[in-house]
């Protein structure tokens, strides 16, 4: 498919991904969508770059599987999916100072899986650009590459990370059961 990116859908803006992905897409594999959320769409993005506010599940999901790259915000929702699809993400976690989220636990949480290798995390385009230069194939390598997962058939998730995918799981179990809901991301 190319590239996907998700900025989940918190009713705050998180342009500081936008900003990134633009700075790096030349060496995204196009074409490039971009679920944006209540994030205002600017004018500027690149060509190849297609973007929506939101995609139902069903169609999130297959984004996710069916990305040659799969950026994303920091939510545990979207990290989960990436990983039930058998892909390791590049995460920028949104951060309260800059008025992205109401508290750090995007950076806590991504911290803690960037650890352990289970995300790519970065905090701006620089960081994107080599993260993607050590862990993608170049552009023009990764048509190849995408014809073999372009039905959106998920990859086998190695027995680590389907441990990590089912604590994520489980500890979003307990929190809802503790608030009585789902969590904003």
């Amino acid at each position: 498919m190319g590239t996907f990116v998700t900025l989940g859908n918190l009713r705050k803006p998180f342009p500081r991904i936008l900003t990134a992905v633009a700075q790096a897409v030349e060496q995204l594999s196009t074409p490039i969508l971009i679920q944006h959320g209540h994030t205002p769409w600017p004018a500027a993005m690149p060509g190849h770059t297609t973007g929506v506010a939101f995609l139902d599940n069903d169609e999130f999901e297959h984004a996710v599987a069916a990305s040659d790259v799969c950026i994303a915000h920091g939510g545990a929702g979207s990290i989960l999916t990436a990983h039930r699809a058998g892909v390791i993400p590049f995460v920028m976690p949104r951060r309260q100072r800059p008025g992205e989220h109401i508290d750090d636990h995007q950076h806590e949480l991504v911290s803690q899986l960037a650890g352990r290798g289970l995300v790519h995390r970065f905090d701006d385009a620089a960081q994107l650009r080599k993260l993607l230069r050590e862990h993608t194939p170049a552009p023009s390598e990764s048509l190849s590459a995408g014809a073999a997962i372009s039905t959106g058939t998920p990859r086998a998730i190695p027995q680590e990370r389907s441990a990590m995918v089912q604590t994520i799981s489980d500890l979003l179990a307990t929190i809802e059961e503790e608030t009585d809901g789902p969590g904003t991301g």
